[in-house]
C-alpha cells in the first residue's frame, strides 16, 4: 500500500514532475494505495473528486479505506472495465500509470504470471456448516441430513416409507441427547461454555434438531 523509497533512479526523478514543487514534494507524494497514486498533483485531484484531505494527509491513501476509494475512483475515471471485460492487462497497464509492458519499472510479466494462478488460488470453498461439530455429532447430523434430502426429493416422509422417518427420529433424537449433554457439562463446569467450541456446537444442534 505505499511505495517502497530507495530512492531509486526512477525515485530520483519526481521531484519538479507531477506536479511536485517543492522540496522533498517526491517523497512526500511517493505512491501509496492499490494503483501508487503518486504526486502532488494526482494527491490534489483526488482530494477534490473525493473531499478527502489527500493533499494535506498524504498517508490516509495508504489506509484500506482511502487506498480503494481512491483505486475505485481511479478506476472509473480510466475507463477500465470494458479492458477488464476482455482481459486487456496490457492496456490496463497502460492507462494505470503510462508504462511499457515490457521491462523495468512495470514488472508485467510477474504480474500476469501471478494473476494466471488466481482462478485456482481464489475459487470459493463452499463453508463446512459441521465443522465445529465432533466427529460422531457430524456423523449423525450429516446422516440426518441425507434422510431429509430423500424426504424432499420424493415428496414427504410418508413417500419414502416409515424406515426412512424411523431412522430420522432416532438420529434427531440422538443429537437432542448430545446437545443436552453439552448442556449440562457446560453448566457444571467453571467458564464450561467457553472450551471445546460448546457454545457453537450446541446453538447448532439446536438448529439441526429444530
Amino acid at each position: 500500500m505505499e511505495e517502497i523509497w530507495g530512492p531509486n533512479k526512477w525515485q530520483l526523478t519526481y521531484d519538479g514532475r507531477m506536479g511536485n514543487v517543492k522540496r522533498g514534494d517526491g517523497y512526500r507524494y511517493r505512491g501509496r494505495g492499490p494503483f501508487m497514486l503518486t504526486g502532488r498533483s494526482n494527491y490534489h485531484s483526488y482530494e477534490g473528486k473525493l473531499s478527502r484531505p489527500f493533499e494535506r494527509n498524504p498517508d490516509l491513501v495508504a489506509e484500506p479505506r482511502d487506498g480503494w476509494l481512491v483505486a475505485a475512483r481511479y478506476w472509473a475515471d480510466k475507463g477500465l472495465n470494458p479492458f477488464a471485460d476482455r482481459q486487456d492487462m496490457r492496456e490496463i497497464t497502460r492507462r494505470i500509470n503510462g508504462a511499457a509492458t515490457d521491462g523495468p519499472p512495470s514488472h508485467f510479466a510477474q504480474r500476469m504470471a501471478i494473476y494466471s494462478r488466481l482462478p485456482a488460488d481464489c475459487t470459493p470453498v463452499r463453508p463446512d456448516p459441521y465443522r465445529i461439530l465432533t466427529r460422531e455429532e457430524r456423523d449423525t447430523a450429516e446422516a440426518l441430513e441425507m434422510e431429509r434430502r430423500s424426504a424432499r426429493r420424493s415428496g414427504g416422509w410418508d413417500k419414502i416409507g416409515p424406515e426412512h422417518l424411523a431412522h430420522a427420529t432416532q438420529l434427531k433424537a440422538n443429537l437432542v441427547e448430545r446437545r443436552k449433554g453439552i448442556y449440562r457439562v457446560a453448566e457444571n463446569e467453571p467458564n464450561g461454555w467457553d472450551v471445546k467450541r460448546r457454545r457453537a456446537r450446541y446453538a447448532l444442534l439446536q438448529q439441526l434438531t429444530k
